[in-house]
């Protein structure tokens, strides 16, 4: 997941770019904002579950409730 500015797309390519080249496959989000509500989506995401690992590239690490995507115990969240 990274912020749709310049920056964002420029980091968000590469780390897509990176997970491509060892046969990963990823879920790339472009979003503006990295908002409490989009943080319950990821929450609820897999029928209650949270994902099971989620990276923020150019944000995240000003919001709190990042920490709530992990705390179940589902999901490893990575702040690049």
């Amino acid at each position: 997941m990274h912020h749709y500015d310049a920056d964002g797309v420029a980091a968000g390519a590469i780390v897509v770019s990176a997970f491509s080249k060892i046969g990963k496959n990823i879920r790339r989000l472009c979003i503006k904002k990295l908002d409490n509500e989009l943080i319950e989506k990821l929450k609820n995401a897999n029928g209650g579950k949270s994902e099971r690992e989620v990276i923020f590239v150019d944000l995240g690490s000003g919001n709190a409730k990042i920490n709530e995507l992990a705390a179940d115990g589902n999901a490893e969240v990575i702040i690049i």
